[in-house]
């Protein structure tokens, strides 16, 4: 950077104004990154958390309606234990809204793979929940005999529905995680990316001070070396050329023309006392003769 021809003034301006442009510039930044890590917590928060939740639940609620299924078929719904049909009921609703969740989801996403994934697992569900109802209906009404008779059928339909539900899920944590990870890379991201162009500032707001002070002290050291000489009496010392067209080149340039002055002056001072000594002589001469 150049900064000869500039005032001093412009120059302490100058390494103000540097650091003031390199902070806005790491804001300005920071800001910009901040607003991706939002939106990427976003996404987490409604894509990923939220519908890998959703997805475990699915699970629960498959293993609720077995569990409750299971337990008017060994009870057969004697002693007031019948409500197993009303609680698999409620975890068949809740799978259903929480299907309906991930349809939405891949309708509005466009995701037609998700989509079919949804449609399969629906239509899987429906038939597991269909036989395992029939079977506890057939142990409350027909015994063990008749139940057992949909046992078979009813594992099956059970194995049927892991098959496509167990990925699906899977694929869902692995999504939120991959959202999650996403999310921590971006944090840090931002936090290295900060720690760096501090790092770079700090070190142009150091070099710009230590130019411009070093300039200032060149030119101060060379000026001060010409008046101290010029104090001694040497009228041939000279500010050099600073080639700056600031307040100290200029005060150099006074300087010199000052000892010019001086120069000329000593000269007038030194022809005009040989003049005096001449005629001091003549007189002396003058007077010895009369």
């Amino acid at each position: 950077m150049k900064t000869r021809g500039l005032s001093i003034k412009g120059k302490l301006f100058l390494a103000f104004l540097a650091p003031i442009i390199i902070l806005s510039g790491i804001n300005v930044w920071g800001f910009v990154a901040t607003q991706a890590i939002s939106s990427q917590t976003d996404v987490l928060k409604q894509e990923g958390i939220a519908l890998a939740m959703v997805a475990r639940d699915l699970e629960r609620d498959v293993i609720q309606v077995q569990q409750y299924l299971s337990d008017v078929s060994a009870t057969r719904g004697r002693d007031g234990l019948n409500d197993g049909f009303d609680e698999a009921e409620k975890s068949a609703r809740s799978f259903k809204a929480g299907l309906d969740r991930f349809r939405k989801h891949a309708e509005q996403a466009g995701d037609q793979a998700s989509l079919r994934s949804v449609e399969e697992i629906a239509t899987r569900f429906a038939a597991y929940y269909t036989l395992g109802q029939k079977m506890a209906h057939d142990y409350v009404d027909g015994g063990p005999d008749a139940g057992n008779r949909q046992m078979a059928s009813f594992d099956k339909e059970a194995e049927a529905l892991g098959e496509v539900l167990q990925p699906f899920v899977a694929q869902r944590m692995v999504f939120g995680n991959q959202l999650l990870d996403q999310s921590v890379g971006g944090i840090k991201n931002l936090r290295n990316g900060m720690t760096g162009l501090l790092i770079v500032a700090m070190a142009m707001v150091v070099i710009l001070g230590w130019l411009v002070m070093r300039t200032l002290s060149v030119s101060l050291d060379q000026v001060e070396a010409s008046v101290h000489a010029l104090a001694r009496g040497d009228l041939t010392a000279r500010v050099p050329d600073l080639g700056d067209n600031n307040e100290i080149g200029r005060v150099g340039k006074r300087i010199n023309a000052m000892a010019d002055g001086m120069k000329r002056l000593m000269s007038l001072i030194t022809l005009h006392s040989g003049s005096i000594t001449a005629c001091a002589s003549e007189l002396i001469k003058i007077r010895e003769f009369v």
